[in-house]
């Protein structure tokens, strides 16, 4: 079904005097959805972000919204004048303006009685009626991204931008924070260009994520497809640490010292073996191999356990549940989960 993007850039290009930041990106964000840019420091995903809030100006390329053209083909929509919110990674609020000027900064003009009533119902969404008079020092680090986040919707963008709207929190703040923010932005139906470092943060939050490296999108899908159809070894190796192997495949099957792998469409030749930790199985019903485990060490809701299983050379890391409890030097049975294994020619693995 054809859709008119709530954002979109086709074919952007963006580079620093001779280093390339973005090497032709085309990205269509949905009116209502969540896509995340995801990808290591470097990779371009701030570029874009700042191309898409006017801070920057494209090499080459084109940025629209809805059907409005925002930059390329000599246009260019200054930042003010874009309609795009945008929210900073050290949230910038002004110090020397209380909870409630902070909210209303971006609504001068609006009617006085539309400014209290929309901080007003602000304030109710992020939990903070009653502190519209305390300035952001006396905020805690949770407050001062609710504030910031509400400030970035209280002109009712049709499009938020996140620049790593989680880092500065801790764990137990981020996973309430990332589900108040989900809330927000379902409940005014902004779409919204999260960019964050974390694969966790981007599975959390995003309907799609667009997986960056070297300036490039090198996949685009839902959580669920990135995690279970990863492009290469790059790719599955961002969301999850592996344990490789080298293998060797012949009429669609990949031989390991673990067995025989599925390895459909490559050809006959060189490939490697990656499983994700979870991949080895304590528990199976259907044990493959056995091990010996060299250590085990609780570290809350599960054990970290390294192995050395019979036939392989080096021993693997593998997770437990905290309940299963294990000697060091006994010897337990393995199995393996086939989801949780991916084979990739010799190129895939570059990089």
């Amino acid at each position: 079904m054809s859709f008119v993007p709530a954002l979109a850039f086709d074919a952007v290009h963006h580079a620093y005097g001779r280093t390339t930041a973005l090497a032709g990106v085309s990205l269509a964000i949905r009116p209502g959805e969540v896509v995340a840019l995801l990808g290591p420091s470097g990779c371009g995903k701030t570029t874009l972000l700042r191309i898409a809030a006017g801070l920057e100006r494209p090499s080459r390329g084109r940025v629209s919204a809805g059907d409005r053209p925002l930059a390329g083909d000599g246009i260019f929509v200054q930042p003010e004048k874009r309609g795009i919110g945008l929210m900073f990674q050290d949230y910038a609020l002004f110090p020397h303006l209380d909870v409630a000027a902070n909210l209303a900064f971006g609504l001068a003009g609006w009617p006085e009685g539309i400014v209290r009533a929309t901080v007003a119902d602000l304030l109710a969404r992020i939990g903070l009626t009653g502190r519209e008079r305390a300035y952001p020092h006396m905020l805690s680090g949770g407050e001062q991204q609710r504030v910031a986040l509400a400030r970035a919707m209280a002109p009712r963008p049709a499009v938020l931008l996140m620049d790593e709207p989680f880092s500065n929190l801790d764990q137990r703040l981020r996973r309430g924070m990332r589900s108040e923010t989900i809330g927000l932005l379902r409940a005014t139906g902004a779409a919204a260009l999260m960019v964050t470092h974390d694969p966790d943060d981007a599975m959390a939050v995003a309907d799609r994520i667009a997986l960056m490296r070297g300036g490039r999108i090198v996949q685009v899908g839902t959580p669920e497809e990135v995690w279970h159809r990863p492009v290469d070894r790059w790719a599955a190796a961002f969301f999850a640490d592996l344990e490789e192997m080298p293998a060797r495949v012949r009429n669609g099957r990949a031989e390991t010292p673990l067995g025989s792998f599925a390895a459909p469409g490559l050809a006959d030749g060189s490939a490697l073996v990656c499983l994700r930790r979870d991949a080895f199985d304590l528990a199976a019903a259907d044990p493959e191999f056995a091990a010996t485990v060299l250590s085990a060490r609780f570290i809350g809701e599960h054990r970290t356990v390294r192995l050395a299983i019979d036939g392989l050379e080096r021993p693997v890391d593998t997770h437990v549940d905290a309940k299963h409890a294990l000697e060091v030097g006994g010897r337990v049975a393995v199995g393996i989960d086939r989801s949780q294994a991916f084979v990739f020619a010799e190129e895939e693995c570059d990089g």
